[in-house]
């Protein structure tokens, strides 16, 4: 029996968020605002990913996103089964299209695993007036200090 690239993802994204409740559960409960990390390395890692993510509360221009990203990466979405191939300049495309379409949303970072190069997300984008746009879990694979791949799983409301 063959089980698909797609499917080991998609099991792996739900293994991470059971842990996560676990370790809510183990120490205490209450928000899920928690970081997992074993080294500094890791460290550095989520600290870029949260940099990207406090960027877009900022409403930084769109060219400012680049920064982020290696010149070529790869965003796979498991939901639409698609994977596209970029330059630097489609991040700034999707986050001008998403400013666009969503003036002063905001993202907010319920979780975040950092396992060597790979750091997983679990997010919700909201607009201005705290309605949910998009609820995703994404795992962003670094290389040389910026995000070479990221796999995305998400569900737009």
């Amino acid at each position: 029996m063959s089980i698909s690239f797609k499917a080991v993802l998609f099991l792996m994204l739900v293994s991470l968020i059971s842990l996560q409740m676990y370790v809510n559960k183990a120490g205490g409960g209450g928000r899920l605002s928690h970081y997992i990390v074993k080294h500094e390395a890791e460290m550095s890692h989520v600290r870029l990913i949260k940099r990207f993510f406090q960027a877009q509360n900022k409403h930084k221009a769109p060219s400012y996103f680049s920064v982020f990203f290696a010149k070529r990466y790869a965003i796979d979405n498991i939901v639409t089964a698609s994977q596209t191939s970029k330059t630097s300049s489609g991040i700034v495309q999707r986050i001008a299209s998403l400013q666009h379409r969503y003036p002063l949303y905001r993202s907010k970072v319920k979780m975040i695993i950092a396992d060597g190069n790979d750091v997983m997300v679990r997010y919700a984008l909201l607009t201005r007036a705290g309605r949910s746009i998009m609820q995703a879990i994404s795992v962003f694979s670094m290389r040389n200090g910026k995000i070479r791949r990221v796999v995305e799983m998400n569900k737009s409301l």
